[in-house]
């Protein structure tokens, strides 16, 4: 099975009905009120409440470099005929230029007329984010965030702290959903602390849409006081197979 993150096309659902908050909670009720109030199927819920959906993709070379966004990003929406939204980045927690690497590449994107959906990955532990191992290195890539959107005009970015923290792989901070759900508060308290304004990160949560029973995304969401930072917009990062599940 292909993980998410190697996948080229994704889909960000907005909207409760779809996927977050909606979902959280079937999941902890009985089996007599799941069958009152059976999960809605994915094509009831796009007709009846029309959530807007965001298009995006992931490239192969550095996202900050023109001539891969001419070659990747522009070819596809020249071949789709219409313009896609996002451009997905992956970003270390521990990344040794911040500067250029956030700062640098987000504006090129936006000189492109594209929005930056970036993955925060590491090789630490959930734990060891929750407790402040790597709080420095965060901060120099929450300051530098925070340069950039201080610029003004609408600057704005999608952040998925520690994606895909759900499955079976190679993610050192997975398959630990108290420790997850305190890494992700650190992350975006350290965000505050260093002047990123609230309306300019649009917090993620991004679980794969598969994993095993004994670890369903559910059990690792951070709660509706942290996703209200997004204003309110609960947002799903689906593969098919999370589509599938959802119908």
């Amino acid at each position: 099975m292909l993980k998410l993150s190697e996948r080229l096309i994704f889909l960000l659902v907005l909207g409760a009905s779809l996927y977050g908050m909606q979902n959280i909670p079937v999941a902890a009720r009985s089996r007599r009120v799941q069958q009152a109030n059976p999960r809605p199927r994915l094509s009831q819920n796009v007709s009846a409440s029309k959530p807007p959906v965001l298009l995006g993709l992931y490239t192969k070379g550095y996202a900050g470099d023109q001539r891969v966004i001419d070659q990747e990003l522009r070819q596809i929406d020249a071949w789709a005929g219409k313009r896609h939204t996002l451009a997905g980045i992956f970003m270390n927690l521990e990344d040794n230029n911040p500067a250029f690497n956030v700062g640098g590449r987000l504006e090129k994107l936006r000189q492109n007329g594209y929005t930056a959906f970036i993955n925060l990955d590491t090789t630490r532990t959930a734990a060891q984010i929750a407790k402040g191992d790597i709080d420095n290195s965060l901060r120099k890539i929450a300051r530098a965030y925070a340069a950039w959107a201080k610029k003004g005009e609408g600057r704005i970015a999608y952040i998925a702290p520690l994606q895909e923290m759900n499955i079976l792989g190679d993610e050192s901070y997975g398959k630990d959903p108290v420790n997850f759900k305190l890494a992700y508060k650190r992350i975006q308290q350290i965000f505050t602390e260093a002047g990123v304004p609230r309306n300019a990160v649009r917090w993620v949560f991004a679980p794969n849409g598969w994993s095993e029973e004994a670890h369903r995304f559910e059990n690792y969401y951070p709660g509706s006081p942290n996703c209200s930072r997004v204003q309110r917009l609960q947002l799903g990062l689906l593969s098919q197979i999370g589509l599938e599940k959802l119908g």
